[in-house]
């Protein structure tokens, strides 16, 4: 039996992909992140713009990417970021997902908010280059990707300590 989906669910759900896709904010912000990675390095105007399209957590997610709380983890091709939050919370983060609070209220519910401040974080690291990346075997990988409904995080891998 296939699953029927009302036609205003279909266009709803095709709404929410044309915003994600033809977004001018994430386009903007795609193309700085992209000539940060080809200039090895953020420009005085780069970080102006992602102040003003991201204003009130580009400079949040921006002291998080400089306190290293970023954390890159590698199976094979597969690639998560473990961000270490303000308030000292680790969060999991894929390009489009990110397991803070904010983003599930901001984005997810209520579609205001492209990105956390957390992918932010993620974003400058990889466009610098800057997170030496940590290699995993799979069952690591999925233990980390494993978030519970109350949003912690099931397991945590620390560079120095290992899981806990």
């Amino acid at each position: 039996m296939q699953n029927y989906v009302s036609p205003s669910a279909l266009q709803e759900q095709l709404n929410e992909i044309a915003f994600l896709t033809n977004n001018p904010i994430r386009n903007a912000s795609d193309e700085i992140f992209r000539k940060v990675a080809e200039q090895k390095h953020i420009t005085d105007s780069q970080l102006a713009s992602l102040y003003h399209l991201y204003p009130g957590i580009f400079e949040k997610a921006l002291d998080l990417a400089d306190t290293n709380t970023v954390t890159k983890f590698v199976s094979g091709a597969k690639v998560l970021f473990q961000v270490t939050g303000s308030a000292g919370f680790p969060y999991i983060c894929f390009e489009d997902y990110c397991s803070c609070p904010a983003f599930a209220n901001s984005s997810i519910m209520h579609s205001d908010l492209l990105y956390c401040k957390h992918q932010l974080a993620v974003a400058v690291v990889q466009a610098l280059n800057s997170a030496t990346p940590i290699q995993v075997t799979e069952e690591q990988f999925t233990q980390l990707a494993c978030v519970d409904r109350n949003r912690k995080v099931v397991a945590a891998m620390t560079p120095n300590k290992g899981f806990r």
